[in-house]
């Protein structure tokens, strides 16, 4: 049976998973499974107290001034019923970190064909700096692929 299960991305993912370029994410560990609805976790803002009119960051706008309590909120607060990306996962493996094809680093939202094993390197090590999970260390990851749903379930 599939089940609704979070992700977060940070707002570099958000903006390749809206544009289309970003259709695989690798994790340390998961519990989504083929099948599942994926909801997007990311950073966001409130306009207003009650939290009817959120603002996301990763739309570009880093000003914090406009926001209802000055500050930014991290994704893992987002409640499921707020977020705007919607997912499935239609495939699930395992893979080292550093046995990725050019393919599978452009499926993870690199912008550009060119210096992509750099570029997947550098966002890895940033996302991942404990030791044992570094690119270097060449962990074993769970390797999500998913479509974009255009709307909410």
């Amino acid at each position: 049976m599939s089940k609704d299960r979070p992700l977060t991305f940070k707002a570099w993912s958000v903006r390749a998973i809206l544009a289309g370029n970003k259709t695989q994410t690798r994790r340390l560990k998961t519990h989504i499974e083929v099948g599942d609805r994926i909801w997007g976790r990311e950073t966001w803002g409130r306009l207003d107290d009650y939290e009817r009119h959120l603002v996301f960051r990763a739309d570009g706008d880093d000003d914090r001034e406009h926001l209802f309590d000055h500050r930014w909120h991290p994704g893992i607060h987002l409640f499921k019923k707020d977020a705007r990306l919607w997912a499935i996962c239609t495939g699930r493996w395992e893979q080292r970190v550093n046995s990725m094809f050019m393919h599978e680093i452009m499926a993870e939202g690199c912008p550009s064909p060119s210096g992509v094993l750099s570029w997947w390197r550098k966002t890895w090590d940033s996302i991942n700096s404990k030791p044992g999970t570094r690119y270097g260390d060449n962990p074993t990851v769970q390797v999500i692929q998913f479509e974009r749903m255009e709307a909410k379930p």
